[in-house]
């Protein structure tokens, strides 16, 4: 290889792309494709795409072959967030390679998994969750890493939950088979326990201890833990920011990062703490630690908060949910024993400062506005023909809905075409780009749609603690529970329907009565924090003593073995 090549390649790795791109754009590489890609995916780490672009539109007319710089490109539009671009593009590659494969060319085989895996990305990204399930089961089969194979399984299992119409009994099938993958897998055993030990070890897991949605759900359990009966094992296994710096402070919290440990190497770290209940926080979601309690590191292990639905790990013992989730304990649909609470399985706790509640819009507007805020892959055919139903009875009423697909104009056309296949009023619907800011646009909604059969979790919590009251329709799922849930826990009833045809007229209903609608904006935050929702020392009492009960009942059985 030419010694410059790996001079660029030498200032790549080290982040001087300045050094590396006046080396890699000599005219003597200007026909080399391995040169001109690492070129282009310099000037993509830059954010320079039109440049990365125009470089990889040449390599592919010069060589319609070269699958790395289709795929490179593909990343492009991914990153711009232009997810149709990025569709047909991925589509067009699969076709190459299985043209190629047909002429017995078989080198970028092994391309199909990674070009599957961003197929299903974007179908999510978009809202066709059957087709970015169908994505990710053909990724993981097409994958030959392992650990590769478990993650693109446990991505198609979570864009199964966003099907409308998939049955109990095909998602639960789904969920068992992913314990396929840990069967032949030696798991720790001959625990060492002690009934009247000084504190019990409690383990949290997750690749979300950052600014993510996930722990304003979760960061009651690190701040009003009982410190003389419990130690605390924090296990990070994702990004890293400033506010996992603030939780790094918090007193009594004990911290790992496991970030770059394969999963039997962060299940011995485990172990070696001498952990007696592992609470993983995240389920079958991204960059997720099933495949950590797969080798069983502890002898209770708890899963529950981050995920909605059964891990389908044998290793896993008991799920955390409340009886208003729950409908049949006996045919709950989860592999795991069901641990229901009384109350919400849930305490939130806003994770930063939050805008004062402004005045109904309706008192100026003269006119309804709805909005829902949660991500476009929940907004399924089911919902929008609900929503357009409920536009044309009230036909001067607007929706605002708000995505990062409506970040890019081709997103927002796209999202146009879809809501118009189903009735809605284009005219006056507002799709408001995703930004940081987008607490304060709760200012300009009436009323919160909310979506089904997923609802909106943290979503439903903040439309609530802007004085937002949310309209939500009850599942039978545990999943499809969580807006029933939460407005249950706060006594409002009136916003919980119980069937689609009773979704439009308690929507109908509370816009009859604009002052209650006044006086419910300017209670809602109120009755939130006097609510089960947000009363943290409460909420960790009855986690505690659940912990305890546990680890008293699990000792009793290895008592019973040695005997």
């Amino acid at each position: 290889m030419d010694i410059d090549i790996l001079i660029g390649q030498k200032f790549y790795n080290e982040g001087n792309y300045k050094k590396c791109i006046e080396i890699l754009s000599q005219d003597k590489y200007s026909n080399n494709n391995d040169v001109l890609l690492l070129l282009a995916g310099t000037y993509k780490i830059l954010a320079k795409y039109e440049k990365a672009l125009q470089i990889l539109a040449n390599i592919c007319n010069r060589d319609v072959q070269y699958i790395p710089a289709y795929i490179q490109q593909a990343y492009i539009y991914k990153e711009k967030q232009l997810y149709i671009y990025e569709i047909n593009l991925l589509l067009n590659i699969v076709e190459i390679i299985k043209a190629q494969q047909k002429n017995g060319y078989k080198k970028y085989a092994d391309k199909l998994s990674e070009v599957y895996s961003m197929l299903g990305s974007a179908y999510v990204k978009i809202g066709e969750s059957k087709k970015a399930c169908c994505y990710f089961l053909l990724s993981s089969e097409n994958e030959e890493d392992k650990v590769l194979k478990i993650k693109e399984y446990s991505n198609a299992l979570f864009a199964a939950n966003y099907i409308y119409g998939i049955s109990d009994k095909t998602l639960y099938k789904l969920h068992i088979k992913y314990q396929y993958f840990f069967d032949n897998i030696t798991q720790y055993q001959n625990f060492k326990m002690t009934k009247n030990k000084s504190k019990i070890k409690i383990g949290y897991i997750s690749p979300d201890f950052c600014m993510h949605p996930v722990m304003a759900w979760t960061i009651n359990l690190l701040l009003e833990f009982n410190r003389e009966k419990f130690e605390i094992y924090c296990y990070s296994s994702g990004n890293e920011d400033e506010f996992t710096e603030k939780l790094k402070k918090i007193s009594g919290v004990n911290w790992r990062n496991i970030k770059v440990f394969l999963p039997r190497q962060a299940a011995e770290n485990i172990n070696n703490d001498g952990i007696d209940i592992l609470f993983d926080l995240s389920g079958h979601t991204a960059n997720n630690c099933l495949p950590i309690l797969a080798y069983k590191p502890a002898p209770i292990q708890i899963s529950g908060i981050g995920y909605f639905n059964t891990t389908g790990l044998q290793a896993v013992d008991y799920f955390l949910s409340d009886k208003y989730c729950i409908v049949d304990k006996k045919n709950t649909g989860f592999t795991e024993k069901i641990i229901c609470m009384p109350q919400s399985h849930m305490c939130y706790l806003p994770l930063t400062k939050m805008p004062e509640v402004g005045p109904l819009p309706y008192l100026k507007n003269k006119y309804i506005t709805f909005g829902c805020f949660n991500n476009f892959n929940k907004v399924n055919s089911f919902i929008l023909q609900l929503w357009a139903k409920i536009m044309q009875k009230l036909p001067t009423s607007k929706l605002i809905l708000k995505s990062q697909l409506f970040n890019s104009e081709q997103g927002q056309k796209y999202a146009i075409k879809r809501l118009a296949r189903y009735g809605l009023p284009i005219d006056r619907i507002e799709l408001h780009e995703f930004n940081k800011e987008y607490l304060y646009e709760y200012n300009d909604i009436d009323i919160a749609l909310d979506t089904s059969p997923y609802t909106g979790g943290v979503t439903t919590c903040e439309a609530l603690y802007m004085g937002v009251p949310v309209i939500t329709l009850c599942g039978k799922r545990h999943g499809s529970r969580f807006g029933y849930s939460i407005l249950k826990n706060m006594g409002l009833e009136n916003s919980i329907a119980y069937s689609p045809n009773e979704y439009i007229e308690k929507t109908i209903l509370m816009i009859k009565n604009i002052e209650k609608l006044v006086i419910l904006r300017h209670e809602l935050r109120l009755k939130m924090h006097k609510s089960p929702l947000m009363n943290g020392k409460k909420y960790m009492q009855y986690i505690e003593y659940i912990f305890e009960r546990i680890y008293s009942k699990n000792n009793g059985i290895l008592k019973e073995e040695k005997q």
